[in-house]
């Protein structure tokens, strides 16, 4: 069911739709525009201290269907296919109303608040969540350096090696924030490349997203990329990986955290 369609019928019922959602992303953004009460669960990477009292159902793509279940939701969000195959199928099949959301791009990011406005009756703020958001990227294009783009190589994952292609939001914001993805050329939005594709691009900067799964020491104890340093002495910058690798409220920030870091002398 359209999540339009779904809204007027839970609205009909006489309540809003107490929603669960499985991608985290899509959790900023009803947090943002006022709709964390009307979330029943989180999933063990939603960290707004705002959702701590609720229950997790754990992973994102491999969520505890019991608990879930026992939670009744009227709507369920989570991922379209490509990201979690079979999922929606096996929610269909709990008879659990599901909306699936695309996460890769910008014009996804503004369908996904669009979306969640219209599903949680809050369609002004998220009008205004997404004005703000385009706002500080047309603010940052603006303002961006005349200087020639530095070539960004961004890094994903380390074994195997996975980067951002020109699907990906964070290729956008690379463009956005004055450098040049180098792998803009790679149709998917996570592409794994090889040692030799690396070494073929000319790459002035790396960026490293830090989480606990890697730090800047782990990206440059990683062979190939060391391989890279070694030969073309790019610059080595590091950035917080929710901040860009989760498109939401936050995007305006990234960009400009991004253009701070490929900017910077």
């Amino acid at each position: 069911m359209h999540c339009f369609a779904l809204a007027v019928t839970l609205m009909a019922l006489g309540h809003g739709p107490r929603v669960i959602s499985f991608v985290p992303s899509l959790t900023d953004i009803a947090v943002a525009i006022g709709g964390a009460s009307q979330l029943v669960a989180r999933t063990d990477y939603d960290r707004d201290p705002r959702l701590s009292r609720l229950p997790s159902v754990g992973g994102t793509t491999n969520p505890n269907l019991e608990v879930v279940e026992q939670l009744r939701p009227d709507v369920v969000i989570t991922w379209d296919d490509s990201e979690a195959p079979g999922l929606a199928a096996t929610l269909r099949q709990l008879r659990l109303r599901i909306v699936q959301v695309h996460t890769a791009g910008l014009q996804d990011l503004r369908a996904d608040i669009r979306i969640l406005g219209s599903l949680l009756g809050r369609e002004h703020s998220a009008d205004s969540l997404w004005q703000t958001i385009d706002g500080q990227l047309r603010d940052l294009e603006t303002h961006r350096s005349a200087r020639s783009r530095p070539g960004v190589f961004f890094v994903v994952w380390l074994r195997p090696l996975i980067t951002a292609g020109s699907a990906a939001l964070v290729d956008t914001l690379i463009s956005i924030a004055g450098g040049r993805n180098v792998f803009h050329d790679m149709a998917q939005a996570w592409p794994t490349i090889s040692s030799e594709a690396l070494a073929a691009r000319h790459v002035d900067i790396i960026v490293v997203p830090e989480s606990r799964i890697h730090s800047r020491r782990d990206v440059l104890d990683n062979p190939v990329i060391a391989g890279v340093v070694s030969l073309m002495h790019p610059r080595v910058v590091t950035i917080e990986d929710d901040l860009v690798n989760r498109p939401g409220p936050r995007t305006g920030e990234a960009a400009r955290a991004l253009a701070a870091a490929i900017q910077q002398p």
